[in-house]
């Protein structure tokens, strides 16, 4: 009974060693065939270069298959262009509509840079199985993997375009202002306008390019809204004091300068500003052209007097500089001339150039202002209102000091005029600095002296023609040389002899003869 139960033993060892055996022949196997494949699936990806997209790789309408990120890229940027030819029209009612390009509202291709990122990661990324079935499909050479497009239009683009399309067709919104004259001031009140629901708009132009969009030209309904005014009549209630005014003479004589001043008076006018806003003067009056009603006139140019375009209109903002410093309001940029200016005393004036140099002011006060030009008879009065708040006891005043000046010198140039004349064609001016102070004063009597500004103006050369004509090509020659030195002595020396040989000249010719 032993030795049976031994043998059998024996026979179930044996049996389990030949079972262990086949099942550790079987795992060998299994792992050369999973390394062979593997091998093989290794040696078959590095077979695309990494640098490429796989073939068979689209995003919308764009095939990227073989190319680098740059040139996908290009291919999608050119992808957007031709799309953005398509029109959206917007559509508010029967009689208001506006057809406008994809182009113009900012259309793009939202995250593309995460896009491009993922078709050049489509085959490369993950395990070395399921890259090497992307490449096995990439074979094929046929569509096999579509990138999903977001397209998305620019917020910003898309409302500045829109609130130009519709300028005409939607109302305004209308500030409430203040109008009067001779130191009065009446409320006109506030008309609420329409404008596009914006938010609205945008959600709807997205959802129509990504859920139901046919890569053609569509049409949306768009929304309008209640627009409301900036300011409304309750902001003005205590706006109606006259703060400060002020008044030059420029002339209503029909000339260019005379248009200048008055298409800017008109500009700056019925303008409201708000407590803590600052005022650009250039801003209101730029830019500088004939399309904008300005004319070629006389201007200031370093310490040069020279025509351009907007001639005189620093006449205006030297106006409205001094009904702001009297109407305490800040000052917060100002500049003068180069040159003395006729309208205003030195330190009064302020002057604009065309996105260079600029006059702005802040409402530095807790209730709004409004500024008011008046033209009459060749004036030009800038008013300010708003809520007095000064003692009625205190005064203020402004006075100038000079403080330093400047000979101008004489310029000489040659004319055609005959050897003798001379004609003065612009008296100059001195240069000079000054200081602008404001005196405070309580019951009469001064309180303080504070110093506004420093201003500086170069002086203006006088200039004279002197004639250089002729009979005797010699005498015209050392005219001009003597002119060339700009020596006042010089030039009359030589003049002087050229005029005293002259008769003797002639006398001469008339022996011979």
């Amino acid at each position: 009974m032993r030795k049976k139960r031994k043998k059998r033993r024996k026979r179930i060892a044996r049996a389990r060693i030949i079972f262990f055996r086949k099942v550790l022949m079987m795992a060998i196997l299994a792992i050369v065939l999973y390394l062979s494949f593997y091998i093989y699936m290794r040696s078959y990806i590095r077979r695309f270069d990494d640098q490429l997209i796989l073939p068979g790789v689209h995003a919308g309408s764009a095939d990227l298959s073989g190319m680098t990120q740059k040139q996908a890229k290009e291919r999608l940027d050119q992808m957007v262009e031709k799309l953005a030819e398509n029109q959206i029209t917007f559509v508010v009612d029967d009689h208001r509509q506006e057809t406008i390009a994809l182009s113009n509202l900012g259309f793009h291709i939202h995250k593309k840079e995460e896009l491009l990122k993922e078709a050049m990661d489509y085959g490369k990324k993950g395990s070395t199985f399921s890259r090497y079935r992307a490449h096995k499909k990439a074979n094929n050479k046929k569509r096999n993997k579509e990138l999903s497009v977001t397209y998305k239009v620019t917020p910003e683009v898309l409302e500045k375009t829109m609130k130009q399309a519709f300028h005409e067709s939607l109302k305004e919104p209308q500030n409430a202002k203040l109008t009067g004259g001779g130191g009065t001031a009446a409320i006109v009140e506030e008309v609420y306008g329409e404008t596009v629901d914006f938010k609205k708009t945008i959600k709807a132009v997205n959802k129509f390019l990504n859920d139901h969009w046919n890569r053609k030209s569509g049409k949306i309904s768009i929304t309008v809204k209640k627009a409301a005014p900036e300011v409304c009549a309750k902001d003005l209630e205590e706006a109606t004091d006259l703060l400060g005014t002020f008044t030059t003479y420029f002339g209503d004589d029909g000339s260019k300068r005379a248009e200048n001043v008055k298409n800017g008076a008109k500009k700056i006018a019925d303008t409201t500003l708000m407590p803590g806003k600052e005022f650009s003067v250039d801003q209101k009056l730029e830019p500088f052209t004939e399309e904008n009603g300005y004319y070629e006139s006389i201007g200031y140019e370093g310490d040069e007097v020279v025509k351009s375009i907007g001639g005189g209109i620093c006449q205006v903002a030297s106006t409205l500089y001094n009904a702001v410093l009297l109407s305490e309001l800040e000052v917060t940029t100002r500049y003068a001339h180069s040159l003395r200016v006729h309208y205003v005393e030195p330190a009064f004036d302020a002057t604009v150039a065309d996105d260079t140099i600029d006059f702005k002011f802040k409402n530095n006060l807790s209730t709004p202002i409004y500024i008011e030009s008046i033209l009459s008879n060749g004036y030009l009065t800038c008013n300010i209102y708003g809520k007095e708040t000064r003692d009625p006891n205190r005064t203020i005043e402004y006075v100038n000091d000079i403080t330093d000046t400047t000979p101008n010198k004489k310029e000489y140039k040659a004319s055609d005029d005959p050897i003798g004349t001379i004609i003065t064609e612009r008296n100059g001016e001195e240069g000079i600095s000054a200081d602008l102070y404001k005196i405070t004063y309580k019951n009469g009597v001064e309180t303080s002296r504070e110093k506004i500004n420093h201003s500086t103006y170069q002086p203006l050369s006088e200039i004279i023609l002197v004639g250089t004509a002729s009979d005797d090509p010699q005498n015209t020659q050392k005219m001009k040389e003597a002119i060339a030195s700009q020596k006042e002595e010089i030039i009359q020396k030589v003049m002087e002899e050229i005029m005293t040989a002259q008769p003797r000249e002639k006398s001469k010719e008339t022996t011979e003869s």
